[in-house]
Protein backbone atom coordinates (compact mmCIF):
# COMPACT_ATOMS: atom_id res chain seq x y z
CA UNK A 1 0.00 0.00 0.00
CA UNK A 2 1.63 3.16 -0.50
CA UNK A 3 1.11 5.26 2.26
CA UNK A 4 3.32 8.70 1.42
CA UNK A 5 4.48 10.41 -1.63
CA UNK A 6 6.79 12.98 -2.97
CA UNK A 7 6.90 15.14 -6.17
CA UNK A 8 10.08 17.09 -7.05
CA UNK A 9 8.48 19.13 -9.71
CA UNK A 10 11.16 20.35 -12.58
CA UNK A 11 11.57 24.21 -11.45
CA UNK A 12 13.63 22.26 -9.37
CA UNK A 13 16.11 21.67 -11.75
CA UNK A 14 16.48 25.44 -12.74
CA UNK A 15 18.20 26.29 -8.76
CA UNK A 16 21.22 26.89 -9.02
CA UNK A 17 24.06 25.56 -7.42
CA UNK A 18 22.58 22.02 -7.21
CA UNK A 19 23.36 20.40 -4.16
CA UNK A 20 23.21 16.50 -3.05
CA UNK A 21 21.43 14.95 -0.95
CA UNK A 22 22.39 11.75 0.54
CA UNK A 23 18.84 10.38 2.03
CA UNK A 24 16.90 11.26 -1.32
CA UNK A 25 19.81 9.68 -3.62
CA UNK A 26 19.92 6.65 -1.61
CA UNK A 27 15.99 6.11 -1.59
CA UNK A 28 16.33 6.65 -5.66
CA UNK A 29 18.95 4.07 -5.95
CA UNK A 30 17.03 1.61 -3.81
CA UNK A 31 13.48 2.75 -5.82
CA UNK A 32 11.66 0.39 -8.43
CA UNK A 33 10.65 1.78 -11.76
CA UNK A 34 6.74 1.87 -11.73
CA UNK A 35 6.02 1.54 -15.52
CA UNK A 36 2.20 3.04 -17.34
CA UNK A 37 2.14 5.50 -14.68
CA UNK A 38 1.96 8.72 -16.86
CA UNK A 39 0.03 10.60 -14.80
CA UNK A 40 1.71 11.21 -11.32
CA UNK A 41 -1.49 12.52 -9.78
CA UNK A 42 -3.58 10.40 -10.71
CA UNK A 43 -1.76 7.53 -9.44
CA UNK A 44 -1.27 9.68 -6.04
CA UNK A 45 -5.17 10.15 -5.48
CA UNK A 46 -6.33 6.85 -6.38
CA UNK A 47 -3.46 5.37 -3.99
CA UNK A 48 -4.36 7.70 -1.22
CA UNK A 49 -7.83 8.27 -1.32
CA UNK A 50 -11.05 6.22 -1.83
CA UNK A 51 -12.75 9.39 -4.07
CA UNK A 52 -12.14 9.43 -7.85
CA UNK A 53 -10.30 12.25 -8.75
CA UNK A 54 -11.46 15.39 -9.77
CA UNK A 55 -10.88 17.33 -12.62
CA UNK A 56 -7.29 19.67 -11.47
CA UNK A 57 -8.87 22.76 -12.84
CA UNK A 58 -12.12 22.46 -10.88
CA UNK A 59 -9.90 22.11 -7.83
CA UNK A 60 -7.24 24.74 -8.37
CA UNK A 61 -10.52 27.50 -9.42
CA UNK A 62 -12.39 26.17 -6.26
CA UNK A 63 -9.67 26.64 -4.05
CA UNK A 64 -8.74 30.33 -5.98
CA UNK A 65 -12.34 31.05 -5.63
CA UNK A 66 -12.24 30.81 -1.80
CA UNK A 67 -9.62 34.19 -2.01
CA UNK A 68 -11.56 35.75 -5.21
CA UNK A 69 -13.16 39.66 -4.50
CA UNK A 70 -15.78 38.32 -6.43
CA UNK A 71 -17.34 34.96 -7.47
CA UNK A 72 -17.32 33.86 -11.35
CA UNK A 73 -20.60 33.98 -13.05
CA UNK A 74 -23.01 30.70 -12.57
CA UNK A 75 -23.60 30.07 -16.18
CA UNK A 76 -19.61 29.45 -17.27
CA UNK A 77 -19.90 25.54 -16.00
CA UNK A 78 -16.67 24.17 -17.26
CA UNK A 79 -13.24 24.94 -16.34
CA UNK A 80 -9.41 24.86 -17.50
CA UNK A 81 -6.41 25.86 -16.53
CA UNK A 82 -4.28 28.10 -18.52
CA UNK A 83 -1.17 28.01 -18.36
CA UNK A 84 0.93 31.29 -19.71
CA UNK A 85 3.76 29.75 -21.90
CA UNK A 86 6.00 30.33 -24.39
CA UNK A 87 6.40 28.08 -27.28
CA UNK A 88 9.28 28.31 -30.48
CA UNK A 89 8.26 26.76 -33.71
CA UNK A 90 10.64 24.96 -35.64
CA UNK A 91 11.08 23.72 -39.37
CA UNK A 92 8.40 20.91 -38.89
CA UNK A 93 6.90 21.29 -35.09
CA UNK A 94 6.40 23.66 -32.23
CA UNK A 95 8.58 23.09 -29.13
CA UNK A 96 7.99 23.91 -25.48
CA UNK A 97 11.40 25.09 -24.36
CA UNK A 98 12.53 23.81 -20.71
CA UNK A 99 11.91 27.25 -19.51
CA UNK A 100 8.96 28.11 -21.57
CA UNK A 101 6.07 28.51 -18.50
CA UNK A 102 6.02 31.51 -17.95
CA UNK A 103 5.16 33.18 -14.77
CA UNK A 104 2.91 36.25 -14.26
CA UNK A 105 2.72 38.78 -11.52
CA UNK A 106 -0.78 38.96 -10.42
CA UNK A 107 -0.87 42.59 -12.44
CA UNK A 108 -0.13 40.75 -15.57
CA UNK A 109 -2.50 38.22 -15.36
CA UNK A 110 -5.41 40.91 -14.30
CA UNK A 111 -4.47 42.83 -17.38
CA UNK A 112 -4.70 39.73 -19.51
CA UNK A 113 -8.27 38.54 -17.87
CA UNK A 114 -9.94 42.28 -18.21
CA UNK A 115 -8.87 42.06 -21.92
CA UNK A 116 -9.95 39.04 -22.61
CA UNK A 117 -12.97 39.67 -20.97
CA UNK A 118 -14.08 42.81 -23.68
CA UNK A 119 -12.53 40.78 -26.69
CA UNK A 120 -14.49 37.78 -25.89
CA UNK A 121 -17.39 38.98 -24.40
CA UNK A 122 -19.86 37.67 -26.64
CA UNK A 123 -18.02 33.99 -26.86
CA UNK A 124 -19.23 31.50 -24.46
CA UNK A 125 -15.72 31.68 -22.76
CA UNK A 126 -13.94 33.86 -19.36
CA UNK A 127 -10.46 34.25 -18.30
CA UNK A 128 -9.87 34.18 -14.71
CA UNK A 129 -7.02 35.99 -12.77
CA UNK A 130 -6.72 35.06 -9.23
CA UNK A 131 -3.47 35.20 -7.06
CA UNK A 132 -1.72 35.40 -10.52
CA UNK A 133 -3.13 31.97 -11.61
CA UNK A 134 -4.94 31.69 -15.07
CA UNK A 135 -8.14 29.76 -15.71
CA UNK A 136 -10.71 29.50 -18.64
CA UNK A 137 -14.25 29.09 -18.12
CA UNK A 138 -16.87 27.67 -20.99
CA UNK A 139 -20.50 27.63 -20.75
CA UNK A 140 -20.34 24.94 -23.09
CA UNK A 141 -18.35 21.02 -22.09
CA UNK A 142 -15.19 20.29 -23.14
CA UNK A 143 -14.16 16.84 -22.65
CA UNK A 144 -10.25 15.77 -23.88
CA UNK A 145 -7.58 14.03 -22.39
CA UNK A 146 -4.88 17.18 -22.18
CA UNK A 147 -1.36 17.42 -20.22
CA UNK A 148 0.50 19.56 -17.99
CA UNK A 149 2.99 21.77 -19.58
CA UNK A 150 5.36 21.35 -16.74
CA UNK A 151 5.37 17.59 -17.97
CA UNK A 152 7.16 17.98 -21.36
CA UNK A 153 9.32 20.89 -21.06
CA UNK A 154 11.92 20.63 -23.27
CA UNK A 155 9.84 18.55 -26.20
CA UNK A 156 7.81 19.48 -29.41
CA UNK A 157 4.12 19.77 -28.81
CA UNK A 158 2.30 17.49 -31.30
CA UNK A 159 2.16 14.61 -29.28
CA UNK A 160 0.46 16.50 -25.98
CA UNK A 161 -2.16 18.05 -28.34
CA UNK A 162 -5.70 17.61 -26.66
CA UNK A 163 -7.63 14.50 -27.72
CA UNK A 164 -11.11 13.29 -27.03
CA UNK A 165 -14.35 15.16 -27.83
CA UNK A 166 -14.03 18.16 -26.80
CA UNK A 167 -9.93 18.42 -28.56
CA UNK A 168 -11.28 20.23 -31.74
CA UNK A 169 -13.22 23.20 -29.48
CA UNK A 170 -9.73 23.59 -27.35
CA UNK A 171 -7.36 23.49 -30.23
CA UNK A 172 -9.24 26.21 -32.10
CA UNK A 173 -9.46 28.42 -28.71
CA UNK A 174 -5.46 27.89 -28.17
CA UNK A 175 -4.67 29.15 -31.41
CA UNK A 176 -6.97 32.00 -31.40
CA UNK A 177 -5.60 33.09 -28.34
CA UNK A 178 -2.43 32.92 -29.82
CA UNK A 179 -3.35 35.14 -32.45
CA UNK A 180 -4.74 37.67 -29.65
CA UNK A 181 -1.25 37.48 -28.01
CA UNK A 182 0.99 37.66 -30.60
CA UNK A 183 2.65 41.56 -30.58
CA UNK A 184 0.15 42.41 -27.43
CA UNK A 185 1.08 45.39 -25.58
CA UNK A 186 2.06 43.00 -22.56
CA UNK A 187 4.46 41.20 -24.98
CA UNK A 188 6.04 44.31 -26.10
CA UNK A 189 6.70 45.33 -22.36
CA UNK A 190 8.04 42.27 -21.38
CA UNK A 191 10.38 41.78 -24.35
CA UNK A 192 11.80 45.73 -23.50
CA UNK A 193 12.45 44.18 -20.14
CA UNK A 194 13.96 40.98 -21.26
CA UNK A 195 11.60 38.55 -19.61
CA UNK A 196 9.86 35.79 -22.31
CA UNK A 197 6.96 36.85 -24.00
CA UNK A 198 3.92 34.98 -23.32
CA UNK A 199 2.79 32.87 -26.53
CA UNK A 200 0.06 31.43 -25.91
CA UNK A 201 -2.05 29.94 -22.75
CA UNK A 202 -2.13 25.83 -22.74
CA UNK A 203 -5.54 24.72 -21.82
CA UNK A 204 -5.45 21.53 -19.95
CA UNK A 205 -6.86 19.70 -16.93
CA UNK A 206 -10.28 20.33 -17.72
CA UNK A 207 -13.92 19.40 -15.90
CA UNK A 208 -16.94 20.25 -14.90
CA UNK A 209 -16.94 23.33 -12.05
CA UNK A 210 -17.02 21.90 -8.31
CA UNK A 211 -19.16 23.41 -5.69
CA UNK A 212 -17.13 21.62 -2.93
CA UNK A 213 -13.98 19.27 -2.73
CA UNK A 214 -14.15 15.43 -2.40
CA UNK A 215 -13.66 13.76 0.89
CA UNK A 216 -9.90 12.45 1.45
CA UNK A 217 -8.37 10.44 4.20
CA UNK A 218 -4.43 11.99 2.82
CA UNK A 219 -2.91 15.16 3.88
CA UNK A 220 -1.44 17.59 1.32
CA UNK A 221 1.43 19.81 1.59
CA UNK A 222 3.15 21.86 -1.29
CA UNK A 223 2.16 24.18 -3.93
CA UNK A 224 0.37 22.18 -6.61
CA UNK A 225 -3.09 22.95 -8.72
CA UNK A 226 -4.53 19.68 -7.16
CA UNK A 227 -3.04 19.04 -4.09
CA UNK A 228 -2.33 22.71 -2.96
CA UNK A 229 -5.95 22.47 -2.74
CA UNK A 230 -6.30 19.53 0.53
CA UNK A 231 -4.80 20.40 3.69
CA UNK A 232 -6.13 18.16 6.06
CA UNK A 233 -4.01 17.66 9.13
CA UNK A 234 -4.07 14.11 11.43
CA UNK A 235 -3.25 11.97 8.95
CA UNK A 236 -0.80 9.23 8.41
CA UNK A 237 -1.09 9.22 4.35
CA UNK A 238 0.36 12.11 3.07
CA UNK A 239 1.54 13.93 -0.36
CA UNK A 240 4.31 16.37 -0.31
CA UNK A 241 5.18 18.35 -2.98
CA UNK A 242 8.91 19.78 -2.68
CA UNK A 243 8.66 23.80 -2.62
CA UNK A 244 12.42 23.58 -1.89
CA UNK A 245 15.35 21.88 -4.23
CA UNK A 246 17.02 19.02 -2.27
CA UNK A 247 20.16 19.78 -0.56
CA UNK A 248 19.29 23.22 -0.02
CA UNK A 249 18.87 24.72 3.39
CA UNK A 250 15.14 24.84 3.05
CA UNK A 251 14.86 21.47 2.53
CA UNK A 252 16.57 20.20 5.23
CA UNK A 253 14.47 22.40 7.17
CA UNK A 254 10.95 20.73 5.63
CA UNK A 255 10.84 18.29 3.79
CA UNK A 256 13.78 16.38 4.60
CA UNK A 257 12.63 15.50 8.17
CA UNK A 258 9.16 14.46 6.69
CA UNK A 259 10.87 12.21 4.12
CA UNK A 260 13.16 10.64 6.89
CA UNK A 261 10.59 9.99 9.15
CA UNK A 262 8.36 8.36 6.42
CA UNK A 263 11.19 5.95 5.85
CA UNK A 264 11.51 5.04 9.12
CA UNK A 265 7.76 4.20 9.41
CA UNK A 266 7.59 2.20 6.35
CA UNK A 267 7.01 -1.85 7.55
CA UNK A 268 5.76 -4.80 5.59
CA UNK A 269 3.93 -4.01 2.32
CA UNK A 270 3.62 0.23 2.52
CA UNK A 271 5.62 2.10 0.21
CA UNK A 272 6.80 5.89 -0.20
CA UNK A 273 6.34 6.68 -4.32
CA UNK A 274 9.10 9.63 -5.30
CA UNK A 275 7.84 11.27 -8.82
CA UNK A 276 10.38 12.97 -11.10
CA UNK A 277 9.23 14.44 -14.23
CA UNK A 278 7.73 11.67 -15.95
CA UNK A 279 9.62 8.95 -14.13
CA UNK A 280 7.87 7.44 -10.64
CA UNK A 281 9.98 5.39 -8.44
CA UNK A 282 8.73 3.04 -5.61
CA UNK A 283 10.61 2.35 -2.40
CA UNK A 284 8.87 -0.70 -0.62
CA UNK A 285 9.10 -0.77 3.10
CA UNK A 286 10.17 -4.61 2.73
CA UNK A 287 13.34 -3.86 1.84
CA UNK A 288 14.68 -5.18 -1.69
CA UNK A 289 18.40 -5.07 -2.63
CA UNK A 290 19.45 -3.71 -6.22
CA UNK A 291 22.94 -5.53 -6.51
CA UNK A 292 25.34 -2.50 -7.85
CA UNK A 293 22.90 0.06 -8.13
CA UNK A 294 25.45 3.06 -8.58
CA UNK A 295 24.23 6.14 -5.86
CA UNK A 296 23.81 9.22 -8.42
CA UNK A 297 22.69 12.82 -7.67
CA UNK A 298 19.13 13.32 -7.53
CA UNK A 299 18.92 15.51 -10.74
CA UNK A 300 20.12 12.89 -13.20
CA UNK A 301 16.85 10.86 -12.62
CA UNK A 302 15.00 13.67 -14.01
CA UNK A 303 14.29 12.46 -18.29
Amino acid sequence: MIRSFLRLNTELLGVEPRRRSELLERLLARGEAISGASDWRALGFRALSPAPMPAVAAVSFLASQAHAAQPAPADFTWVFMATPVHLEPGLDNVRLPSDGIVCLSDEEARELAQEFERLWVDTPFRLQAMEGSLHVLSRTPAPASTHDPSAFAGEHIDEYLPVGAGARFLKALMSEIEMWLFEHPLNRERGRLGRSIVSGLWLWGGGERLEQLPATDFRAEGTDALFGAFDQAGQDTRVVVASHPPGSAEWQAGEEPWLRACVAGLKGDDSLVISLGRRLLQIKGRRTWRLFQKIRAWWEYFE
